[in-house]
């Protein structure tokens, strides 16, 4: 069920300043659960899933599942599939890659809670974000998933070790992997669809910084929507590309492309074609995304 129907984006309202980092914390308010499940209910507008697939790499346990504690929090009844997925920054998309196989109503998530070690790079660039998306029959659809591919090549570019609470990278050589494994992935969609860039309003890129998708090759900077996004609320992790392609949506006219491509450290890229349905004129999301940044 290659339909989307509807969306949700749930920002914190608590945030820091990079001056403030050395002398403040984030709070403890907002988790990936409840991130996960307040983006959930905007998205949701009544509808009963029949799956949930939830990407992250911060779920609340290593073992007791964030998709079951969120089920239970939006009160669907227990005749449901629920899982986590865990692919480093792309865990959000395999969720939505996963859920458009499905032929009910159902829901993909991305949500991070973003960490790193004091004095670290990524300090100033991590943020905490969820996002929602709803699957489900053509005829309610506001964009169509028309095509979707994937790259995975095993990377040690970036990674966190089960007794620690912030990741470890490889500084410049986690750059080179994201430019190339991203361009790569890119090249082959355009190949598999006989498409090229200028086809599409939007590029939804992954966004761990400013700089790095501004380094792809042929692709126009007012294209990137999803860098602008990424500085005011940073890297949200898994849930980053979603929100891009969330903001890309609240702004679509009809038969408007979008290309969406995620990447994961570790490393691999999910990527797709998404074109708005005339129903995306008469669709209000619950918040869009730029009211929801407007919240913090």
């Amino acid at each position: 069920m290659n339909h989307i129907i509807s969306y949700g984006v749930q920002i914190p309202k608590t945030r820091i300043k990079t001056e403030q980092l050395t002398r403040s914390i984030a709070s403890d308010a907002d988790d990936t659960t409840t991130l996960a499940t307040l983006a959930a209910k905007k998205a949701l507008q009544g509808k009963i899933p029949k799956a949930i697939y939830l990407g992250s790499e911060s779920h609340a346990y290593s073992v007791k599942p964030t998709s079951a504690i969120v089920a239970k929090q939006l009160a669907l009844p227990s005749d449901l599939f629920a899982v986590d997925l865990e692919f480093a920054c792309k865990a959000g998309t395999a969720a939505l890659y996963a859920a458009s196989n499905h032929s009910d109503y159902t829901l993909a998530i991305g949500a991070d809670i973003g960490a790193a070690k004091a004095g670290d790079a990524l300090e100033q660039t991590v943020g905490s974000a969820a996002a929602a998306f709803l699957l489900g029959p053509e005829e309610e659809a506001i964009a169509t998933i028309d095509y979707k591919t994937s790259l995975t090549n095993e990377t040690p570019d970036f990674w966190k070790n089960h007794d620690s609470d912030t990741p470890d990278h490889t500084g410049r050589f986690t750059s080179f992997t994201y430019q190339n494994l991203v361009t790569e992935t890119i090249q082959k969609l355009l190949n598999e669809t006989n498409s090229k860039l200028a086809d599409y309003r939007f590029v939804i890129l992954h966004t761990p910084n400013l700089k790095l998708p501004n380094q792809i090759p042929g692709i126009n900077p007012n294209q990137l929507l999803n860098t602008q996004i990424a500085a005011q609320i940073g890297n949200t992790l898994s849930a980053n590309t979603l929100i891009g392609l969330a903001a890309a949506l609240d702004q679509a006219n009809p038969n408007d492309k979008i290309l969406v491509c995620s990447y994961g450290s570790g490393a691999g890229c999910d990527a797709f074609v998404i074109t708005a349905t005339q129903n995306i004129q008469n669709y209000n999301p619950v918040q869009s995304v730029n009211n929801a940044i407007a919240c913090i």
